[in-house]
C-alpha cells in the first residue's frame, strides 16, 4: 500500500506523505541506499516546509545530505553541503546549531587529514559555543554547551594521533566522557 502511494504520489494528506517518506528514507539509509536517501531528503524537507514543521529548516536538509555524503566517504560533497547549511544558518540566531555544522565540517577535513582546515573549523565551532544557549536551542540544560566543547576539543586532540601523540587525545576523550555522563549521553564520537 505504501509503495503504491509513493509510485503514484497519491497520499490522503501532506502529513501522510511526510510520514511515509520519512520512514522510507530511514529504510534507505539503514539498507545502505544512500543516494536514494539523499534524493528523498529534498522531498521530505519540501513537504515539511509546506507543513511548517520546525524540523524542516533548510539547513537541516543540507546537513542531513552532507552527513549522508560523509558516511559514503565523499568528503568533498559533504563539505559542500555543510557549507550550504552554514550559509542558511547565518541568517538565524542559532549559534549552537552553527557550532554543530562547523564541527561536522571540521570532521570532514579531518578525515582527509587536512589538519589545519579541520582545526580552523573546530575552533570556529568552539567560538560559536561561547555565545550559544543550548537550552534555548532545544537541549534540556545548558551544561550541554560544556559537553559539546569537550567533544570538539577531543576532535582537535585526535588530530595529534596522526603524529603518534596519543596522550593529548586520551586526556581529551576522558574529559568528554565525563561530561557525557553529566548530560546523560551514552555514546561519544571522536
Amino acid at each position: 500500500l505504501a509503495s503504491e502511494m509513493v509510485v503514484k504520489d497519491q497520499f490522503a494528506s501532506l502529513q501522510d506523505k511526510h510520514f511515509v517518506y520519512v520512514q522510507l528514507a530511514e529504510i534507505y539509509k539503514e539498507s545502505g541506499f544512500i543516494k536514494e536517501y539523499i534524493d528523498l531528503t529534498s522531498t521530505i524537507y519540501s513537504v515539511g516546509r509546506q507543513l511548517e514543521l520546525i524540523s524542516s529548516h533548510v539547513h537541516d536538509e543540507f546537513n542531513h545530505i552532507a552527513i549522508a555524503y560523509y558516511n559514503m566517504k565523499d568528503y568533498e560533497s559533504a563539505k559542500q553541503f555543510f557549507r550550504k547549511s552554514i550559509q542558511t544558518l547565518k541568517t538565524e540566531n542559532r549559534p549552537f546549531a552553527l557550532a554543530s555544522i562547523y564541527n561536522n565540517l571540521g570532521l570532514a577535513y579531518s578525515m582527509e587529514r587536512k589538519r589545519d582546515s579541520a582545526s580552523f573549523y573546530f575552533n570556529k565551532a568552539i567560538e560559536k559555543l561561547d555565545i550559544a544557549d543550548a537550552k534555548k536551542e532545544g537541549f534540556v540544560k545548558n551544561s550541554y554547551n560544556d559537553h559539546f566543547k569537550n567533544i570538539i576539543k577531543s576532535n582537535i586532540a585526535y588530530l595529534a594521533i596522526y603524529d603518534e601523540k596519543y596522550d593529548k587525545a586520551i586526556t581529551a576523550i576522558k574529559r568528554e566522557a565525563e561530561t557525557a555522563i553529566n548530560v546523560n549521553e551514552v555514546l561519544t564520537e571522536a
